[in-house]
């Protein structure tokens, strides 16, 4: 584990992560007239490391989240989401079955009467196991063949999209409240069945910025790249997440197949069917090849989905936003985005006289 410590200036609580022989402890300590002390143990953690990673800790069977995250991009410990601004000690913030449908496996019923009170291990397996995409696995364990387990690779690219959008996307069951309890999962889905008998994602009115959405109904938050994706063209023509993602994990950002600056042109190269209609990259993006605005998703997926902290994840529509819908809807653009110092008529203008760009599209 990574130990550390820093102190919260507002609160004056100064926290530390340490290793105590073979368990990870969380001490804090604030002294003064205000004066707070204590530690508690951490049971699990949550999360790949790639954003972040967050500890669980129990305080009579009732499993809360720490309220200090690791962030690993700034290789820093601070305040969980949500409590920068917290001037006392918190220790309840809940995790429920909620949370944990997505980043555990084989997720525990709580106790009756409560939503984070479980008699023994909240869950059976740390992070997202087997049967999440491949279905109940025992009959394959015990007679392993390729008819008895599912092979996501193999299913239309409906129900193969679906083996990640039932965690990579915001909606509710069709059946909410269920025997009296709200959920934010798809409770009783797994792989094999069809996730539309068991989810619907979250409605969005045109024209309506909200929690979720943008105006257009492009994600304004994290967990929604599966919202993202099922608007785009390349959905609709059976690209799958594993067509450009390993989920099985690789050394590249995001767990790409391959870098994304080569990535997108395995399919997207100068004069492609499927676009861009140039004879070079440099002559579609123009920019400097290298550059950071020379790749693809610099515009077609810029960073805009609200995740935690200072973290954004990337737009999963694949379309240009451009300047006109920052002016008009509140969305931000990858022009102004990168180019912090401009505004949206300067990057309405320079897009006006780039050769080969429609002038129908760039308003």
């Amino acid at each position: 584990m990574i130990e550390g410590a820093f102190t919260h200036a507002r609160s004056g609580i100064r926290y530390r992560v340490y290793a105590e022989g073979d368990q990870a402890t969380l001490s804090f300590e604030r002294p003064g007239g205000r004066s707070v002390a204590g530690r508690v143990s951490l049971k699990y953690f949550v999360g790949s490391n790639t954003r972040g990673r967050t500890f669980l800790f129990t305080i009579d069977r009732f499993l809360y989240q720490s309220p200090i995250n690791y962030y690993a991009r700034a290789r820093v410990w601070d305040m969980s989401p949500g409590y920068a601004d917290l001037t006392s000690m918190p220790l309840n913030h809940v995790v429920d079955q909620t949370c944990l449908f997505c980043h555990a496996s084989q997720v525990a019923m709580p106790e009756n009467g409560t939503t984070n009170r479980f008699e023994g291990e909240a869950f059976g397996q740390e992070g997202v196991g087997c049967e999440r995409c491949h279905g109940p696995g025992s009959e394959h364990v015990r007679d392993p063949k390729p008819a008895n387990i599912v092979n996501p690779a193999r299913l239309d690219y409906v129900h193969a999209n679906d083996t990640c959008i039932q965690c990579h996307s915001q909606g509710k069951p069709l059946k909410n409240p269920i025997e009296g309890k709200y959920y934010d999962w798809p409770v009783g889905f797994q792989q094999g069945l069809n996730l539309r008998d068991f989810w619907e994602l979250e409605e969005h009115k045109l024209g309506e910025t909200n929690f979720m959405h943008f105006a257009d109904g492009t994600a304004h938050k994290n967990r929604m790249q599966g919202n993202d994706f099922v608007q785009s063209v390349m959905y609709t023509r059976g690209v799958t997440c594993f067509s450009c993602h390993d989920v099985h994990g690789t050394g590249n950002n995001a767990d790409l197949l391959r870098p994304a600056k080569d990535l997108c042109t395995t399919c997207h190269g100068p004069n492609s069917p499927n676009g861009p209609h140039a004879a070079s990259i440099e002559a579609h993006t123009h920019h400097e090849r290298g550059s950071r605005g020379s790749e693809c998703v610099a515009c077609h997926m810029p960073q805009i989905a609200q995740t935690i902290a200072d973290i954004n994840v990337r737009s999963h529509t694949f379309k240009f936003i451009t300047p006109s819908m920052s002016d008009e809807y509140k969305i931000p653009n990858p022009c102004t985005n990168c180019h912090t110092d401009r505004d949206t008529t300067w990057a309405r203008e320079t897009l006006r006289t780039w050769a080969g760009t429609s002038p129908w599209r760039v308003n």
